[in-house]
């Protein structure tokens, strides 16, 4: 990653190119790999580039979760296993413009939710839901057994307290 003004985005594109006709074309050549090696973006390089869901921690992301540069090309994609054209975007948090390339691994098409093809996502949201819950009644427990005095100043009393 470097600034705006230094970037060379001929060289950036090219050096995708590159890697992603490696990756296409020599099986012995896999994504993680070279996503290990030579990403920059530490949240998922060390994760062979695979995402995840920041709030729920899935794996599998909605496309309606997906920001928005990634949709755009995640939308474009046709089949698994494709890797995209090098495709630039911002750096969140930061003012510095990158490249990226982005492979499909997993594509569902919209169904109705089922244990199958759902469980991990049911299991967490009934954990969330628990949690909720037993959070709610620790809150409302702690309501009933603290007691909370307020004491006021009443202007022209001395020691009203």
């Amino acid at each position: 990653t470097v600034d705006n003004e230094e970037l060379d985005d001929d060289y950036a594109i090219n050096r995708l190119n590159t890697i992603r006709d490696s990756i296409m074309t020599n099986p012995e050549v896999k994504f993680p790999a070279v996503a290990r090696e030579l990403s920059e973006d530490e949240a998922t390089a060390n994760l062979g580039g695979k995402i995840f869901d920041p709030q729920s921690g899935e794996r599998l992301i909605a496309l309606n979760r997906l920001d928005p540069a990634m949709y755009r090309i995640v939308l474009l994609m046709d089949e698994v296993g494709y890797i995209s054209e090098p495709k630039s975007f911002t750096l969140r948090g930061q003012n510095k413009k990158a490249y990226r390339i982005v492979r499909l691994d997993r594509q569902i098409p919209e169904h109705i939710a089922n244990l199958e093809q759902d469980y991990e996502r049911i299991k967490n949201i009934a954990l969330q839901q628990k949690q909720y819950r037993v959070m709610q009644t620790w809150m409302k427990d702690l309501r009933d057994e603290i007691y909370i005095e307020y004491k006021i100043d009443v202007p022209g009393k001395e020691n009203s307290l």
